[in-house]
């Protein structure tokens, strides 16, 4: 799948430049446009949210007026980000021009998780910022939401001003099928690298006899070098060792198949893509 149009919602937060630079990083090599898409609730949602028995109207009116001023903060900020990141990158503001890469900004006021599921299913791609450990909900929300709704690969990145180069791609290869899907959806991405390193742990959740140096040959024969990398799963934390290994070859993004067990299980008990999204240090591009 070409990667010519790639989804960077924003919250007016510090997280929203880490975003937009990925994007830039994936719409760059394919001329492509990056649609920045500030997303925020309606203040009379959050109104009847925090209205309680016994509230005065002037004190429903303070809270109305709080609402209304934190998102139009929030709506500044992201546009700061944009217009800041657009001077910055040279991207042209029209999305007309297909020989260079464009940028547009669009506003929505409503419910958070539809419009993203809409509008990125209508993308090739969706940057989203890692969340921190103070992260408000609305950055879960996208991660979770783009990961598990959208049907699209999504590129999480730290919040730092971390971009992929995509020189030396890492692919995390365990056989399963959220694995395939994942090389599948971002072929794009592995022709362009100069390196592909699979990596495959064994006698640990991800398996050994999973056919890494089949997949390894399959990417060969596309043209990018791909080579297969053992390590040792039951050493400490699967997540972490995947980027260490990643790191160790040289990779600047991870290629993971994300959630091979439900939601729900990784959820009460645990799991490499939880893992990886609590503490991911590097750019990942997961597919579910």
């Amino acid at each position: 799948m070409a990667m010519k149009t790639i989804l960077a919602p924003l919250l007016g937060r510090d997280g929203d430049a880490a975003v937009l630079d990925a994007a830039y990083s994936m719409a760059a090599p394919r001329n492509g446009r990056v649609h920045a898409l500030y997303l925020h609730r309606d203040p009379k949602d959050v109104l009847v949210s925090q209205i309680s028995e016994g509230m005065s109207a002037g004190m429903i009116e303070s809270v109305m007026a709080s609402a209304e001023k934190h998102v139009e903060d929030a709506r500044s900020k992201a546009r700061a980000a944009f217009d800041a990141w657009a001077a910055e990158s040279n991207v042209q503001v029209d999305v007309s021009n297909r020989n260079a890469v464009t940028a547009d900004f669009e506003e929505v006021s409503g419910d958070v998780a539809q419009t993203l599921m809409r509008r990125a299913r209508v993308c090739d791609l969706t940057c989203v910022v890692r969340p921190g450990e103070n992260a408000a909900g609305d950055e879960d929300l996208l991660l979770d939401t783009s990961i598990m709704e959208t049907g699209r690969p999504v590129l999480m990145v730290p919040a730092g001003k971390t971009s992929p180069g995509g020189k030396t791609v890492a692919v995390a290869w365990n056989g399963s099928k959220e694995a395939a899907r994942a090389v599948a959806v971002t072929q794009t991405v592995l022709d362009d690298a100069d390196k592909i390193v699979v990596l495959t742990g064994h006698d640990g959740p991800i398996g050994t006899d999973d056919g890494a140096e089949d997949i390894a040959d399959a990417l060969n024969r596309r043209g990018p070098e791909a080579v297969v990398e053992t390590f040792d799963a039951r050493d400490g934390n699967v997540a972490g060792r995947l980027q260490a290994e990643a790191t160790r070859c040289g990779a600047d993004m991870l290629i993971v198949g994300a959630y091979s067990h439900s939601r729900l299980r990784e959820y009460f008990l645990g799991g490499v893509t939880d893992d990886l999204v609590s503490a991911a240090r590097m750019p990942i591009l997961m597919a579910h």
